[in-house]
């Protein structure tokens, strides 16, 4: 399940506006899909939340060209008022789409007890794809990590980084890794491209950014290792028993170790009471939690 986005949260529960523009057919279509992604067939508009909208499916005329990542809505299907499916409805053919569906359904079988994924079931047709999943009843661990304790904060952050490795092992052992990548990775090299994007949108001292470019190239090559590739706190959700993971359309296709630790580090320190400055800075820091959090990166090395 996909949560909303904070916009989403205005959203009131409303029958599905005018973003169809071929009637009832339309919305046949969308509700046989539905149904064959493994939701009940008598499910009407009043059984439905839309809870983001990005553009029409299929584009209007005039923008037939346009497609992928950046058309479709997410909706939130009603089992007697309950919140029982998270849908999402994009153009078909969006790869996006193909590959977290896929890696759902694989991911959805580790055995990990450290980290969930929820299942998925897709369905397409020649003009429209959707996936439905199981509605998750949690927060974004945005919500909960700055109320967190030190110890709680920091137990968590090792649930986590232990349950995705959990995840890459299996995704690597299951046939599914990438196949034909180099079994080293160049860290300089890897770095370059990300570091001149960056360079504009997080200024970084001279000195610093030095020190980073030196240190990744006395770090030489490394093993590669398949990454989730998106694990900030967004794609978390909290429950009462469990941790749950979300977005997994660029799963394995970064291959870089450590990234998903410094990811999930650096986006939640940077909600924890008492930490300033930017991300290296408060990785960086001398009190007592950044000071763990670089342990946990030193044993994660380690252990990676």
């Amino acid at each position: 399940m996909d949560p909303p986005s904070d916009r989403s949260n205005r959203t009131s529960r409303t029958p599905i506006p005018r973003i169809f523009h071929h009637g009832v057919r339309m919305n046949s279509e969308l509700a046989r899909l539905l149904a064959e992604a493994g939701v009940s067939s008598r499910v009407g508009w009043q059984d439905v939340i839309l809870v983001q909208n990005i553009a029409p499916v299929p584009p209007p005329a005039g923008c037939s060209g346009v497609g992928g990542w950046e058309r479709g809505f997410n909706l939130v299907v009603l089992d007697r008022g309950t919140p029982a499916y998270f849908c999402k409805c994009r153009a078909a053919g969006d790869a996006a789409l193909q590959r977290d569906t896929a890696m759902r359904i694989h991911l959805g079988q580790s055995p990990s007890r450290n980290l969930s994924v929820p299942t998925a079931q897709g369905a397409v047709s020649d003009r429209i794809a959707v996936q439905v999943s199981p509605f998750i009843r949690g927060s974004h661990y945005g919500r909960v990590v700055s109320k967190q304790s030190t110890t709680t904060y920091l137990e968590t952050i090792r649930v986590i980084l232990k349950g995705v490795g959990e995840l890459c092992d299996f995704f690597e052992g299951g046939g599914l890794g990438q196949t034909g990548k180099a079994t080293s990775i160049d860290l300089a090299a890897a770095a370059r491209t990300s570091l001149e994007l960056i360079a504009p949108l997080v200024p970084l001292d001279t000195l610093l950014f030095d020190a980073i470019s030196a240190t990744l190239r006395d770090a030489g090559a490394v093993l590669s290792r398949s990454q989730h590739g998106d694990l900030w706190w967004r794609n978390l959700l909290l429950t009462d028993d469990q941790v749950w993971a979300i977005d997994f359309e660029g799963f394995g296709l970064v291959q870089v170790p450590l990234y998903d630790d410094l990811t999930l580090l650096s986006s939640t320190l940077a909600l924890r009471p008492g930490q300033h400055g930017g991300i290296v800075e408060r990785l960086a820091a001398s009190n007592a939690e950044s000071s763990a959090c670089r342990r946990i990166l030193r044993s994660r090395a380690m252990w990676e």
